[in-house]
């Protein structure tokens, strides 16, 4: 779309210098495409030759690094407003919050709330929203009950995404009943749930490691399959509660589940070689492993060190050797934080240590 609009604006100007709203136009359909970087480059071209950047100019383009989740240029670019005498509308200020609640930087988002009371610009559901999603991303529901009610204080009614943010809050500390009962109270306004509203509570029993709470995940995950259909987050929640509570059939029965209708994913699979390796079956793990290289979907860090853990556990250099050639040739390197890779493990093979140096197998660790 801007390479069209470039071509239009060449056709039409030639070599006539474009006006302000020729730039906006620029910088607007390169924020549409989702390319805030180009938005940037149209806005320096725009001081370079001269044509002075209004409020929509720079607004369009820290909107931009905002939904690209880039607070610091969005910031940037605020305080470079800033110096030319532009005040800042509620939709700049909007930006800013979206751009900080997206990293979960709570207490900037915050702030930036109460530089838009001292502006004297009254936050809308928005703003309200914004900081609710922060709180969501920084896993704090204490701060998000407080703004939830500050939001039904300033007589905003809460929408869905503002329930599905607090929800996530809730979802972030395993805190299953407060989740459920915003999920009730969702419905009683008449507001109705969503896949997102359904996985963030899938998400909050995930995290709980209880039985009774892996239960109650099944049975929002049967009403999501009978309702408007799950997705793989809504399997992968799941998957990590029976990881967390060593349940391997239940993981294997919604692995299968999810292959009926779904793809896994490497969250998928990592989330079963940990409940096969917290099972002790060690097989079950590595055929889980191939699996995840049949279908090339490339492992990470994380798919190989339950394996390590449970064959330094079992002291299985043979294996521990052939799991380490794997992550070589995957490019991966152990993690040094678990003990597998740290002093067990160095511990267990010093005897061979040196020797293994001189011929390259852990050359590289």
């Amino acid at each position: 779309m801007a390479a069209r609009c470039r071509r239009l604006l060449v056709a039409r100007h030639g070599r006539i210098k474009p006006s302000v709203a020729d730039f906006n136009f620029l910088i607007n359909a390169a924020s549409q495409d989702g390319d805030p970087f180009q938005c940037e480059l149209w806005l320096r071209r725009m001081i370079w030759s001269r044509a002075a950047p209004d409020i929509v100019s720079y607004t369009t383009l820290i909107s931009a690094f905002a939904r690209a989740g880039d607070p610091n240029r969005a910031e940037k670019w605020f305080s470079r407003m800033q110096l030319r005498g532009l005040q800042p509308s509620l939709i700049t200020l909007n930006s800013l919050l979206d751009a900080s609640a997206k990293r979960g930087r709570l207490q900037a988002a915050e702030w930036w709330f109460q530089y838009m009371e001292d502006s004297d610009l009254r936050p809308d559901s928005i703003s309200f929203c914004a900081m609710l999603n922060a709180c969501a991303k920084a896993k704090d529901d204490t701060r998000a009950k407080i703004w939830f009610q500050k939001m039904c204080d300033n007589n905003f009614s809460p929408d869905l995404i503002a329930y599905n943010s607090f929800i996530s809050a809730c979802a972030g500390k395993g805190d299953v009943p407060q989740a459920e009962a915003l999920l009730r109270e969702a419905g009683a306004r008449r507001l109705s749930p969503n896949l997102v509203t359904y996985n963030a509570v899938l998400h909050a029993a995930a995290r709980s490691s209880t039985r009774e709470d892996l239960q109650k995940a099944k049975e929002y995950l049967g009403r999501l399959q009978s309702a408007i259909g799950p997705d793989i987050v809504s399997f992968n929640c799941i998957l990590h509660a029976c990881a967390r509570l060593s349940q391997v059939a239940e993981a294997e029965r919604t692995l299968r589940s999810l292959k009926q209708s779904l793809q896994p994913n490497l969250i998928s699979f990592n989330a079963m070689i940990s409940v096969h390796c917290k099972a002790g079956d060690i097989s079950a793990a590595t055929s889980c492993l191939d699996e995840l290289e049949a279908r090339r979907i490339r492992p990470d860090t994380a798919t190989f060190t339950p394996i390590l853990a449970e064959l330094s556990r079992i002291r299985d250099q043979r294996r521990i050797t052939a799991i380490f050639h794997r992550m070589r040739q995957a490019g991966l390197a152990p993690d040094t934080s678990y003990p597998i890779a740290g002093s067990d493990f160095n511990s267990l093979r010093r005897p061979q240590r040196e020797a293994e140096k001189k011929t390259g197998l852990f050359g590289w660790i």
